[in-house]
């Protein structure tokens, strides 16, 4: 592989690359340096991307089985991501993505437990 392609996609330089880089002036040996960084960031920022469009799959996919009204929930969903689209603080992006896994957890708690009484309806006679 190209010691430049390399560097664009983020990936360390090998040592016999970093020698033929050094007989290069020691700019454009800094500009490897900066374009790993770029490059480092911008996989941090993929990963987070990736948590969110997950999570919003996740999430309409729960939707689909909502008990009162699931375009009512779909749609509270995806307003509720397009108003965060802007976040770009990484923090406050993790601490949406944790709530969003925090409502994920509570839905499927809420269908295992409607599952549960359906069936305990369904098989056990109850008399109060």
């Amino acid at each position: 592989m190209d010691p430049w392609a390399a560097m664009a996609l983020g990936y360390q330089c090998p040592t016999s690359h970093k020698q033929k880089l050094s007989s290069h002036s020691s700019t454009s040996h800094s500009s490897c340096n900066i374009a790993v960084s770029e490059a480092s960031e911008d996989s941090e920022d993929m990963s987070q991307r990736s948590k969110v469009i997950s999570l919003y799959k996740q999430l309409i996919h729960l939707g689909k089985d909502y008990p009162k009204d699931p375009s009512s929930f779909q749609r509270k969903c995806h307003d509720a991501f397009t108003r965060n689209k802007d976040l770009s603080d990484p923090k406050e992006i993790e601490a949406c993505i944790s709530k969003g896994k925090y409502i994920v957890k509570e839905l499927e708690a809420m269908y295992n437990l409607k599952k549960y009484r359906t069936l305990k309806r369904r098989y056990y006679d109850e008399k109060l």
